[in-house]
């Protein structure tokens, strides 16, 4: 059980990463420095990805709820 849980700590260590706000600016930078890409263009490429997180957040704990559970 220990070795399961140590194994688990570099996860969580890029899942606190990724969920900063600063992640999103080091995004937004870097989408800058591609040709023909304004803010406009960043703004709907972030809100795609949030809009796509947020319709696939349910299914994907529906079916963790049932692999977890058998």
């Amino acid at each position: 059980m220990q070795k399961l849980l140590q194994g688990n700590i570099w996860k969580y260590t890029l899942l606190l990463i990724a969920n900063k706000r600063i992640f999103v600016a080091i995004l937004g930078a870097y989408y800058l420095t591609i040709p023909d890409v304004n803010a406009v263009g960043i703004g709907i490429i972030l809100l795609a990805g949030s809009l796509a997180g947020f319709v696939f957040e349910i299914p994907s704990g529906y079916v963790s709820d049932k692999i977890g559970h058998k």
